[in-house]
């Protein structure tokens, strides 16, 4: 990586960045030399436009010889980048050359960032390819089920449901809930 793409990073000057990576025709997923990627030194000193022009630009999110981009944002406690990463296919449960998680990371940390950043890492699915799961505010998306059926599937499943639940019990424990006449009306 150019020293000059880092310097524009870490002084946060996004459209320096930009232009470098439009007009220099310069690799995004190119590493330094201690395998530091620039979409890991954006995920951890840049800014949040740089890291989704990175990712839009097709930077690997989970690269990165020592850690991915993702445990950049959580060391740092950033999570907007990380919620970034997650949308771009960033994979939580990836190992640090520590064998850490990028939990792991934000967890090592009190500051509110880093509480933010766990707590998006304890749900990350809820972030991850949203554009593939379904949004009920979206008029083009497609319908989820049919409404006519919940009432057929509930009369045909609840009982399958509660007799298994049932056949799970000790038999202790299924005497006492279903008390003493339901028990006896069922040994009959």
């Amino acid at each position: 990586i150019h020293r000059q793409l880092i310097d524009c990073i870490r002084s946060k000057d996004t459209e320096a960045l930009i232009e470098a990576i439009e007009t220099g025709g310069v690799d995004v997923n190119c590493m330094d030399d201690v395998g530091q990627t620039l979409l890991n030194w954006a995920s951890a000193f840049g800014t949040l436009e740089m890291v989704e022009f990175l990712c839009e630009k097709g930077a690997d999110v989970n690269k990165g010889q020592r850690s991915s981009s993702l445990h950049y944002a959580s060391c740092f406690g950033r999570p907007l980048i990380a919620k970034v990463l997650l949308k771009h296919g960033a994979n939580p449960d990836l190992r640090d050359e520590d064998g850490k998680t990028p939990l792991d990371k934000a967890r090592e940390r009190p500051e509110e960032g880093h509480r933010e950043v766990a707590a998006i890492l304890q749900s990350p699915g809820e972030w991850m390819t949203s554009s593939i799961r379904n949004d009920p505010n979206d008029e083009n998306s497609e319908p989820r089920g049919d409404p006519e059926m919940a009432p057929v599937y509930l009369k045909f499943f609840l009982p399958v449901f509660c007799k298994t639940f049932q056949s799970t019990m000790l038999s202790s424990v299924r005497r006492s809930s279903l008390g003493k006449s339901s028990y006896n009306h069922l040994i009959d």
